[in-house]
């Protein structure tokens, strides 16, 4: 079976013909094992990488262009003649979405009558919305070309267990299922975690953290960040780190201004391998975002028993207990909620350890494999 896969959204990054992401090995293991597999996703040309290399071999790499800029019309153009060649051979089209590029790929799929699985990992309006003045201008179309892309796919899955499957019904067959991949980690990190804040006074370093892009608007790392003022006002010690790509420069120019520079530390990209460590050093972790899907950085924070504090977005609310969550954007809220006894997180240890086994990553493979297989004996018998 042949199987074409895009998902342009991400960018992979090419070193002397070698390609390089940090979780696109654990996705391709997935739809590979079902047939011959085409990937298409934007690329990057660089001199070296410090993200994992994707090593399957036999996968067929197809460029797309990004179409968020001036050269919009252009790489369009590109894209479609990729897109319409690519379907037109494969017997199965897989998109990951929101993804512009995959809502094209749909509609070849359509017109093709050649059957294709939805996998709907977040919401285009909440992502347009939050991102800038140009993006509300997108929104509202977009919202649209989303909502009929997974409308008419034969086959979806979802990474929530409620939010997006109302937000972005479907006729076809379908399952919730989240894309997280994480590592077995043994109860003694609770136990050690919990004797920490056990023993944790408000003048300690206390580490909170938060994995996501530096130059996105809607991750909010701004709003831990305001939080962070008023926190040392009233004599916390807390020490905010921040994960993920991009110079952050609008973030660096908000701590300053707010005089809590010394109090950040901006870690960059770490491989999917270092992240859990990281993790582990860490005290709590925050998802301020303005939207999500099912984010996988909480999963994987809860994995290593880290307390999780979240806004009320996208699939944050199905991980979180109630008490922990703060309205989007509420400096106060957020406020709130780290600014209460330290051994009072030990429940909070034991509850994100207990949550992360519906994560497991055999459970979720055998129930995505099932749905695989499924797909793939009703288009043999085709």
């Amino acid at each position: 079976m042949n199987i074409a896969f895009i998902y342009s959204s991400i960018t992979i990054e090419k070193v002397n013909n070698r390609y390089y992401h940090n979780f696109l090995n654990d996705i391709i293991s997935r739809y590979s094992q079902f047939g011959s597999l085409a990937v298409c996703v934007s690329m990057e040309e660089k001199n070296s990488s410090n993200l994992n290399e994707i090593n399957f071999s036999s996968i067929k790499f197809i460029e797309v262009k990004k179409e968020n800029n001036i050269r919009n019309r252009i790489n369009r153009q590109h894209n479609r003649r990729a897109i319409k060649k690519v379907v037109e051979k494969c017997d199965l089209l897989i998109v990951h979405i929101p993804d512009s590029v995959g809502d094209m790929g749909a509609r070849y799929a359509k017109k093709l009558r050649k059957p294709f699985l939805a996998v709907v990992i977040g919401c285009v309006w909440d992502s347009l919305w939050n991102h800038s003045w140009k993006g509300k201008l997108l929104a509202t179309s977009a919202f649209f070309n989303m909502k009929r892309t997974v409308w008419e796919a034969n086959y979806v899955i979802y990474v929530t267990c409620q939010f997006l499957q109302n937000r972005y019904p479907t006729a076809g067959k379908n399952i919730g299922c989240s894309d997280v991949v994480i590592e077995e980690n043994n109860e003694n990190i609770c136990l050690k975690r919990k004797e920490r804040f056990t023993y944790l006074n408000k003048s300690d370093k206390i580490k909170v953290a938060t994995i996501g892009s530096l130059d996105v608007s809607y991750k909010g790392q701004r709003y831990i960040i305001r939080a962070l003022k008023t926190l040392l006002q009233d004599g916390w010690n807390y020490h905010y780190y921040l994960i993920g790509g991009g110079e952050g420069k609008a973030l660096l120019k908000l701590a300053k201004e707010l005089g809590v520079e010394d109090h950040i530390h901006y870690l960059g990209v770490l491989k999917h391998s270092d992240i859990n460590e990281c993790l582990m050093s860490m005290d709590i972790y925050a998802q301020p975002s303005r939207q999500e899907g099912l984010p996988r950085a909480v999963v994987e924070a809860m994995n290593v028993g880290l307390p999780c504090i979240g806004s009320n977005v996208g699939g944050i609310p199905e991980l979180l207990p109630q008490e922990l969550i703060f309205d989007e954007g509420n400096v106060a809220g957020i406020v709130k909620l780290l600014e209460v006894t330290p051994c009072s997180w030990c429940k909070y240890v034991d509850y994100s350890f207990n949550k992360v086994k519906e994560y497991d990553s055999k459970i979720l493979d055998n129930r995505r494999n099932d749905f695989f297989k499924m797909i793939v004996s009703e288009i043999l018998k085709e």
